[in-house]
This record gives C-alpha cells, structure tokens and sequence, in this order.
C-alpha cells in the first residue's frame, strides 16, 4: 500500500506532530491550477500531550476513511481494548488514562483522557494534507490552565496564512469548564476545519480531563456565485485503489452540466442543480449546488459514499478487549464533538436530506451507529 508520510514537518513540536488527513480532493477554476497527485491511503501522526510527556499515534486510513493501522508511542503499559475500523481505544494498566481514535464520514478525531487538567497540558499539534493535493499543513498549540485554572489553549500557529483562527470559547460550569478553538482551511470551493478541545470536569469524589483534535470531513465553502461558477473536478479513490474523478461545470444559475466520470464504467445521472455519479454498488458520489435566496451565493456539497471491505485495523499494541469499560461518553463521535460542529442551518439541512435521500444505507456505514454501538 501506498502511504503518505508526513514525518517532514516534524520540527513543529521537536519531532513529534499530530496528523489527520486523508479527505478526497475537488480542485476549482478560476483557482490557480495545481498538480493534484493521486491519493492514497493516509498516514497520519498525531501528538498530544499526557502526563507530562508527548504521545505519539500513527494512524493509516484506506480508501473509504476506515481505520487499518495505529501505533502509539510510546507503547509500553498501554493496551488496545477497542479495536474496529471506526474507532480504536487504549488504556493504561492501572485505568488512570484513555487514548481514543475515530473516524467516521470523512472526519477523525484523537483524545486523551486523564484524570487531572495536569495530566493533559503541554504543547500538541496537527500536521496533514488537507485536501489531497500534496500541501503539508501544520498546526500548533499548547494546552495550559487559565489564571483561574479552567482549561485554555494558547500558542495556536497554523504554517496556512490564508487559514482563519477563531477565538478560543471558554465556557465554565458548575462542575466542569472546557476551552474550544476552531481553525478553518479552504482550497477553492471546499472547506474544512480543524477543532482542538479541552474539558476539565470533578466532583467529591472523581475528576477528569480530555483533549482532543477533531478535523470535519470536506465541505463545499458559499462563495459568491462567480467564483463557484465554472469548471471543477473532484477526485477521489476507489476500493481496489483506482483513481476516480467527476469533471463538471456550474453555471450562474446553480445548474450542473457537462459532467464527465473516470472510470468510465461509471452511471452518470445529472438532475439540474444535483449529480449522481454510481462507480459501483458501493461507491457513489453526490454532486449538489445550493444557492442563497438571492442567487448572490453558491456552494457545491459533496458526498462521497465510498464503502470498502473493512477489516480491524493492526495495533502495535496487546489487545484485550475485557479492559473496555464502554464509558466513552462524548467521545463516541468521530471527527468533531456536537457543539464544535460549525455548519450554518443550510449545511445541516444539506446533510439532514443526503442522509434521508440514502435510505436504509446509514445502517452500516461503518460497521455500526459510529458511537461505540456495534
């Protein structure tokens, strides 16, 4: 298998950096043209920090974005008690600490979980090709408690000048507070954001602290409608590793033609403003292009249904699965957490009908619900 490696970037954080990657790629025009190299199963490296000292995680995604290998680092005392193509859990020997990986529709996400805001803080960071076109992003930051000793995240860098770093929210309750901050990447009509999390929670009798990096599957950006209209590929992998590609053009008016398949083997159905593209039973993607009510603004939505045969990925770890106590909470979602999830009302919907739309395929989209329920 192919791998991307990412290693290069390592001066970030003195050798150690966290990678999630892995999206299929749609290049625009008029953006200037770029030479988009065929993608491959992802390898990506993620650091977070955990008592005092990084962790490192290596992660393999196949096509499809299901999980086939994680390595920790360091490995010794820590044990796979999870281990699916959706999700993969690690814990300590003596239970005081979780390591979880995630994916799920086009998103991952990687957590630490500890008992104490000490056990997490420290510097950690992201590294990956955002949209498959062979550009390394870098991302920093540093988990530290605030004056009043709630979580913040600070030293936030990303090597992206055109990205958008949002304001770190704070948010303080009765018996827990978290910091949250989102970073958002484009690249024509697409989108994708980066979100880092850290949540401090206790009570009399028990306490606990979790970080994690969460990046949103790719998403078509709202431009104005000039720079959405024109030609645009997407291109993607198939199962047996063919490179696959959808050409089309938009008009002003949000209606899609010309519209060309690679392989072509491909069933083509084009609808006006919505495309269906079926490279075989199990992978088929879904063009649509949404308009503001005034016609001012348009954006392509993407999804992509790529279904592969799926095995448990390889860890480099023991495995027991009696070790897993079930009780991930909100860690059960891959890619984002629920109240990081940034779409306006008009994304949901988009996401709300391409679910409805799939009828009965939801079920089995990742070996189960996503969320642990297998």
């Amino acid at each position: 298998m192919n791998r991307l490696s990412i290693r290069a970037g390592a001066a970030l954080l003195a050798g150690s950096l966290l990678a999630i990657g892995g999206g299929m790629a749609v290049s625009a025009q008029p953006v200037p043209a770029q030479v988009v190299p065929a993608p491959v199963a992802a390898e990506t490296t993620t650091t977070l920090p955990l008592f005092g000292a990084p962790l490192t995680v290596d992660i393999t995604t196949a096509p499809g974005g299901a999980i086939s290998a994680v390595t920790v680092d360091p490995a010794d005392g820590l044990t796979a008690s999870i281990v699916k193509p959706n999700k993969v859990k690690f814990v300590n020997e003596d239970g005081t600490a979780r390591v979880l990986v995630s994916a799920r529709h086009g998103g991952e996400r990687v957590q630490a979980r500890a008992g104490t805001l000490a056990d997490i803080t420290g510097p950690g960071g992201w590294s990956g090709d955002l949209f498959g076109t062979g550009v390394i992003t870098t991302v920093g930051f540093e988990v530290a408690p605030a004056a009043d000793g709630t979580p913040d995240i600070i030293n936030i860098t990303t090597s992206d000048a055109t990205a958008e770093i949002g304001d770190v929210d704070h948010a303080v309750g009765d018996e827990a507070a978290r910091a949250k901050v989102s970073i958002v990447f484009t690249n024509g009509i697409e989108q994708r954001s980066l979100s880092i999390r850290v949540t401090a929670a206790s009570s009399d009798d028990s306490s606990s602290a979790k970080v994690s990096v969460s990046l949103s599957d790719v998403r078509g950006q709202r431009l104005p409608a000039e720079q959405v209209v024109g030609t645009h590929t997407w291109e993607g992998m198939l199962c047996d590793g063919t490179v696959a590609s959808i050409t089309y053009t938009v008009d002003a008016e949000g209606t899609i033609s010309g519209v060309t398949a690679t392989p072509s083997t491909a069933d083509v159905d084009v609808d006006d403003d919505d495309v269906r593209v079926e490279f075989s039973d199990d992978e088929r993607v879904r063009l649509r292009v949404k308009s503001s009510d005034d016609g001012a603004e348009l954006r392509v939505a993407v999804d992509e249904r790529i279904r592969c045969e799926r095995t448990d990925p390889t860890v480099n770890t023991p495995i027991d699965e009696s070790l897993d106590d079930r009780d991930d909470g909100d860690d059960r979602r891959g890619g984002e957490d629920r109240d990081d999830d940034d779409r306006d009302d008009e994304d949901r919907d988009d996401r709300d009908g391409q679910r409805g739309d799939r009828g009965g395929d939801d079920g089995d989209d990742d070996g189960g619900d996503g969320e642990g329920n297998d």
